[in-house]
């Protein structure tokens, strides 16, 4: 096919054959049309239905979904974004024990997508639906998006860990065609072993762009006949998650499917020796994204597949796409004649303690290395991400042995300089993340002189990073957490009272949940909720669940709320007859201090709505004619201007 044809954007979800060009995303999305298709190829008629929550790395993952709302509908692809990554996970559970299927409906395949602080908040869920199981035609892929250096959390994350701890096999795709190939491997391993089958997605895969070979034979899962205790294997689901079902169950839960999945990786050929010098002594091992990292380091120091043949390396590599549970064939044949095996992975040890204990009762055990080296120094970084120039020293270190230091000595030189020239004192701004221009938040987040804020997570998380002596920080919490660190804080605090910022997308999702405690707990805390229409952070989506002001004044004084103050950038926004719940009318946002002021002198707990849409999607959509321009602007003249700076100190605006 020439390249030009892959090139065409209008084929990457209709081209059933050949080259398309797509994104870690877009392969995300095709994902479910090519299992569908699949399906219907084996003579299945299945569903597809997709809910989860956004968040880097798969933040616009939603949004692809819904602008090919009506080409997934074509397919029975049903996309629900959900209130929080809880619910998704439970909504999905759903899907594997449909209760009288409509006529047509073999199965459902559930896909959640999230990214790893939503796995955390979703796992009592999970942990539940997982011991049920999958359905025999349906099966349930979980998309874990991990931000391994940290550049949009608040945690650096890495979910194999926790996945394996639900049960899950854990699949960890290198690139968008390993996407591709593995979500379709994961539901047929899903339907196979019986678990729901996890997918590690880092951003370098999520934000990559390359073309993508699609074809009805380039996945073709096969099932291994597998006898377990006797008895030919078949996953059957979990009646009930109550006792003494969910004992007995455990077997077949963490043994059983785990033996099944294993075999899965074996017959399927998800993990290669992509690597195999004659006599070879040292031995690498590595998955996904890292793969690529250490075969580019390789490249770097000169050691590609050609130079490695010439050199007679004596080195093996082992290319882990099922990283939990890792399949024992596969590291035995691996580790056959070996004097050391060098494991380079992200984060903790994972790969590296699962290979130690499948090689234990080996006869002829080679050393493991990979954090650690055998005095317990430190080896392969556990910080950060892992680039080819942060692996090359690990590499360095274990190849020289069997190689000598030649190929080396030039490359880490050059490193070693590179990194001496970035220890030296440079004289440089300070250019923390702060508000956009016009952002609500910039002035919705300043408090009286000496009140105490506490932050939570959204945009108006830059408080924490502003150092404005108007912004006295009281700690940031968990996504939905806001305001339960002041419920420990206030016994032993002199403050008295708490102002805690609470973004609009964060109180729908799970933040409500912290309102109602911080009532029933009775300390002094006003709420400023935040709401500026759309969850700015992850690509501007309108909230799942979204309520008007008016309706959330109503709920929070509902809820026990003692007084609701709304503030406005436009009190005109609001028509004749807006339905208020009694003491709440708007008020414009020029008298925030007073709002304040006042609410933080009545006892309990107390809310003030801050109501002015987010600078950047108002932007947007002035672009587009939605809404009308502004019809004054402030100019400062340059003729004028003595770039004292005053008026951003006043302002706390960048422009």
């Amino acid at each position: 096919m020439a390249i030009v044809d892959a090139l065409d954007l209008r084929a990457r979800y209709t081209r059933q054959t050949g080259r398309v060009l797509l994104t870690g995303i877009q392969a995300l999305v095709r994902l479910p049309v090519e299992q569908r298709r699949a399906d219907e190829r084996r003579g299945l008629h299945t569903s597809v239905f997709i809910s989860g929550y956004e968040g880097s790395p798969l933040a616009g993952y939603d949004l692809a979904l819904l602008r090919e709302t009506a080409m997934l509908g074509e397919h029975d692809i049903h996309v629900r974004p959900a209130l929080n990554e809880e619910v998704a996970a439970t909504s999905i559970w759903g899907t594997q024990q449909i209760p009288r299927p409509r006529a047509g409906v073999d199965g459902v395949v559930g896909i959640w997508y999230g990214k790893a602080p939503g796995l955390d908040r979703a796992h009592d869920a999970m942990r539940h639906a997982n011991l049920v199981g999958a359905s025999q035609h349906g099966g349930v892929l979980v998309l874990a998006g991990d931000d391994l250096g940290c550049k949009s959390s608040t945690l650096a994350s890495a979910s194999e860990g926790a996945l394996t701890d639900l049960g899950m096999p854990v699949l960890y795709p290198g690139d968008v065609q390993e996407l591709l190939d593995y979500g379709l491997h994961g539901i047929a391993l899903s339907r196979y072993c019986g678990s729901w089958v996890g997918m590690k997605i880092v951003a370098d895969v999520a934000d990559a762009l390359g073309t993508v070979e699609v074809g009805p034979e380039r996945v073709q899962p096969v099932l291994p006949p597998v006898e377990i205790d006797g008895q030919p294997w078949t996953h059957t689901q979990i009646s009930q998650t109550v006792p003494p079902i969910v004992v007995t169950a455990e077997p077949h839960v963490f043994r059983k499917r785990v033996i099944a999945a294993r075999a899965y990786a074996a017959a399927n050929g998800l993990n290669r020796i992509v690597v195999d010098a004659p006599a070879a002594k040292i031995g690498i091992v590595a998955a996904g994204k890292t793969y690529y990292e250490v075969r580019q380091a390789l490249a770097d120091f000169g050691l590609d597949d050609a130079a490695l043949a010439q050199r007679g390396a004596p080195l093996r590599i082992l290319k882990l796409g099922l990283i939990s549970p890792v399949e024992p064939g596969i590291v035995h044949a691996f580790a056959r004649g070996l004097d050391e095996i060098l494991v380079v992975e992200e984060k903790r040890s994972f790969i590296e303690r699962q290979l130690k204990e499948i090689l234990y009762h080996a006869p002829e055990r080679p050393t493991i290395v990979g954090k650690e080296d055998e005095a317990g120094r430190p080896l392969v970084p556990i910080d950060g991400e892992l680039t080819p120039d942060r692996v090359a020293p690990a590499l360095a270190a274990r190849l020289s042995r069997v190689l000598g230091d030649e190929p080396f000595e030039a490359r880490l030189q050059a490193l070693r300089r590179a990194a001496g020239r970035a220890t030296l004192p440079v004289v440089t701004a300070s250019r923390a993340p702060f508000f956009c221009s016009g952002c609500p938040h910039n002035t919705s987040t300043v408090v009286p002189d000496g009140a105490l804020v506490g932050a939570g997570i959204g945009c108006h998380t830059l408080v924490q990073l502003s150092n404005d002596p108007r912004r006295v920080g009281a700690g940031l919490t968990q996504m939905g957490g806001e305001g339960a660190q002041w419920i420990g804080q206030a016994p032993f605090s002199e403050a008295g009272h708490l102002f805690q910022n609470l973004g609009d997308g964060t109180f729908f999702h799970s933040g409500s949940l912290a309102i109602r405690a911080a009532i029933a707990s009775g300390v002094n805390i006003t709420y400023k909720l935040l709401y500026n229409g759309h969850v700015a952070m992850t690509g501007g989506q309108i909230a799942v669940g979204a309520q008007g002001v008016p309706e959330v004044a109503a709920l929070l004084r509902a809820e026990g709320i003692q007084r609701v103050i709304v503030l406005t950038d436009d009190v005109d926004k609001y028509p004749a007859g807006t339905r208020w719940p009694g003491g709440v009318e708007p008020w414009p946002r020029e008298r925030l201090d007073e709002a304040q002021r006042l609410l933080r002198d009545i006892p309990g707990a107390t809310a003030l709505i801050f109501d002015q849409q987010c600078a950047t999607e108002s932007r947007r959509m002035r672009k587009r004619g939605l809404i009308p321009e502004r019809a004054t602007r402030v100019l400062i003249n340059e003729l004028v201007c003595e770039g004292c700076g005053d008026c951003g100190d006043v302002s706390n605006c960048l422009s």
